[in-house]
């Protein structure tokens, strides 16, 4: 379950080097003895050995599950990731989201051990290649003890860029709307003419009226 590379080199004029180890998910959790042998030409070869040190394996602090996201060339989209919180950590740990198609970018986020949901915003351009990309993977990282302790695929989900649809063929103007005659309003009457009387023209029918008011006061 512990896996190393099978040899490193120390450069000419230094006198350390980083090991890389890893664990997959079968490593037994314990601590455990280990040592390193080192071998170098001095006239032939000399052997040296390290002191023994001790090597914890704990299990996993944290997973992720991730989600599919999808967008099309040019567009941007989300990945959103659910935190699953093993064990508590100190700080906040570095979180990654790799294995994006090129032309393809997102940022580092970074969490603690009361973070829920991790969100990264993934850009593409018109040039990001088009299909289901499936290798999409987060790696953690964590301080403890002034270490960097990597989980290197925590997680994994796909992302799938599609092609812009076409735009749309021009469709035939439509139709305009056929103009609808107004029905004319009926002609207002015309206003009557007042007809002003002459002094003798009102004389004459204030007479007139006289008459017919004394002719019918005397048929009663």
């Amino acid at each position: 379950g512990i896996g190393a590379a099978s040899s490193v080199s120390i450069p000419k004029g230094k006198n350390e080097v980083l090991y890389p180890l890893s664990a997959n998910g079968g490593a037994g959790i314990g601590a455990w003895k280990v040592y390193a042998l080192g071998s170098a030409n001095a006239g032939g070869t000399a052997w040296v050995s390290s002191q023994l040190a001790t090597l914890e394996v704990a299990s996993q602090f944290v997973t992720l599950s991730l989600q599919r996201a999808a967008t099309e060339q040019g567009q941007s989209t989300e990945v959103v990731g659910k935190v699953n919180l093993a064990t508590a950590f100190p700080g906040q740990a570095k979180v990654e989201l790799l294995g994006l198609p090129n032309e393809a970018t997102t940022v580092v986020k970074m969490i603690t051990k009361d973070t829920k949901e991790v969100i990264f915003p993934v850009k593409t351009t018109k040039k990001t290649r088009a299909g289901t990309h499936k290798s999409l993977f987060c790696r953690v990282t964590i301080m403890r003890g002034g270490e960097a302790i990597l989980h290197s695929n925590v997680g994994g989900t796909q992302l799938q860029v599609d092609k812009p649809l076409p735009p749309k063929k021009n469709e035939p103007p439509k139709p305009k709307p056929k103009a609808v005659a107004k029905k004319k309003a009926p002609p207002k009457p015309m206003p009557k003419k007042v007809v002003r009387l002459t002094r003798l023209q009102k004389l004459r029918l204030e007479a007139k009226k006289k008459r017919e008011a004394a002719a019918a006061g005397g048929s009663k």
